[in-house]
């Protein structure tokens, strides 16, 4: 994991207005392949240079954390702060098992996290965020239940470098990254970061590795031209699909979900 990306990355993500995508764009490049777009994937993944059509706009989902979070949410020094359920993992295990399994480590976070709210198939609204401190990354759930979140656990537990589970006061404020909001009875959606002025146009990618924001921004590169550029930072970048519907196989089963940018707001 880096802080910064190099300065042939940072080149590769200047981009102008918008430009042609893949058929599918893949959401990782570590695990790219040439070959025609097979819609078929269970990952939707393709990364066919051939084939082009202008990008498809996500929609955005519209998330207000206090109607979310539990009454115990509490206003201190002038911050707000809410109670979460908190998984806690060691960063540098979590990149070396992403690398292993050819995917950035952002995904394969975002994908168990979409596994196990499928398996606990909550009856309140919940958001999964994120924040990285002191090489420990704070995953938060946040909902009204004060039930234990056993199959979300399950699955993020398994983690190389995972740490323990609590129940902890964190802030918006530091950081969190949203990446998973599940509305019952039956839809996920997986929240990607808008650009810094909250712009979506083009083709997009995400760096997960820097530690200063969090944000997408525009590249014209091909996700194997990226790649090659990127080298081993590349676990630390995933590319915005340009598709809504998506879906992926964890353990032997389908999970599908809804893409979506983020706009997240509370009361402060």
């Amino acid at each position: 994991m880096h802080c910064r990306p190099s300065e042939e990355v940072k080149e590769g993500l200047r981009g102008s207005a918008m430009v042609h995508l893949d058929s599918v764009t893949s959401y990782d490049c570590l695990s790219a392949e040439k070959k025609p777009a097979n819609l078929n994937h269970p990952t939707g993944h393709s990364t066919s240079t051939s084939q082009r059509r202008l990008a498809v706009e996500l929609e955005k989902q519209f998330v207000n954390i206090d109607q979310l979070a539990r009454k115990q949410s509490v206003e201190m020094s002038n911050h707000f702060f809410l109670l979460c359920h908190t998984f806690t993992t060691r960063v540098e295990p979590l990149v070396e098992f992403a690398r292993r399994k050819k995917e950035s480590w952002h995904c394969v976070l975002t994908k168990s996290s979409i596994a196990g709210l499928w398996e606990q198939r909550a009856t309140y609204p919940s958001l999964v965020m994120y924040t990285i401190a002191n090489s420990v990354i704070l995953i938060c759930l946040v909902t009204k239940s004060r039930a234990f979140p056993s199959k979300l656990h399950d699955l993020l537990s398994h983690f190389p470098g995972y740490i323990e589970y609590g129940e902890q006061y964190m802030s918006p404020l530091n950081v969190l990254r949203t990446i998973v909001f599940w509305d019952p009875p039956s839809t996920m959606v997986w929240l990607w970061p808008p650009g810094l002025d909250g712009e979506t146009h083009g083709r997009r990618v995400v760096d997960s590795g820097n530690m200063f924001g969090y944000f997408s921004s525009v590249t014209e590169q091909t996700c194997e031209e990226f790649a090659e550029v990127a080298g081993q930072d590349i676990v630390d970048y995933s590319f915005v699909p340009d598709k809504e519907h998506g879906e992926f196989i964890q353990d032997g089963k389908v999970y599908r979900y809804l893409n979506r940018w983020w706009v997240v707001s509370w009361n402060s």
